[in-house]
């Protein structure tokens, strides 16, 4: 369901544009971008068959759905907005390969060129159903934070490609992740585990991670 304010009270209704899915919304993003379009990414479709989508509100107009790759067995996702307003999506794709024998848990990354969206990559190995945040740069390319099989990591995208995964100090069990930028070269990666919100950070060239630091630590967060 979406909600909109109208001044005074939410207004919860269920989009007409929305396809009788068996489920959608469980993992989702809405992002506003600086002309106030609003950008929604959600999964859809049913319990193993569930695909990315992707629409833009612009006044009090939805655009048509877009199936952003086809792909299916997507699990988790993240979004971003770039400088230009044009959307970059981060998802767990679980799939079974054929050649290999054996499910496969691929980090996948989708952007709009301000045209149409491009083919998905796979670029990392990644836990299963395990939190991921992305963000892009002031050079407008991707960065992104996930869980990978030692842990906790951070990836880079630049004009020559994507970086190797640099680990990131962490406490174990993280169940929610953000990456943003502290400041305008500080990049911050904010998670909640063990019952506590934490904080970890780095600046240029973002090899090396501080150690994290507890913002709340309440342990009924």
């Amino acid at each position: 369901q979406l909600a909109d304010w109208d001044g005074s009270l939410w207004n919860t209704y269920t989009p007409a544009w929305l396809p009788g899915f068996d489920y959608s919304g469980v993992y989702s993003s809405l992002q506003s971008d600086s002309a106030g379009d609003l950008h929604l990414a959600f999964i859809g479709g049913d319990i193993s068959y569930g695909k990315v989508w992707y629409t833009q509100k612009t006044g009090d107009d939805w655009s048509p759905l877009v199936d952003v790759s086809g792909e299916t067995g997507v699990v988790n996702l993240s979004m971003t907005l770039d400088s230009a307003g044009k959307p970059h999506l981060a998802y767990n794709r679980h799939y079974y390969d054929n050649t290999l024998s054996q499910y496969l848990d691929k980090l996948t990354y989708a952007h709009f060129d301000g045209a149409a969206w491009q083919t998905p990559e796979e670029i990392a190995d990644m836990q299963y159903l395990a939190p991921l945040a992305i963000t892009t740069g002031p050079d407008g390319y991707p960065r992104l934070a996930y869980l990978d099989a030692s842990g906790l990591a951070y990836l880079a995208k630049s004009p020559s490609g994507w970086g190797a995964p640099v680990p990131i100090p962490d406490v174990g069990n993280s169940e929610y992740l953000y990456l943003g930028w502290l400041s305008p070269t500080r990049l911050g990666v904010t998670l909640f585990a063990g019952g506590a919100v934490q904080q970890i950070y780095a600046d240029p060239p973002y090899q090396a991670w501080s150690a994290p630091s507890e913002i709340f630590a309440s342990r009924w967060v």
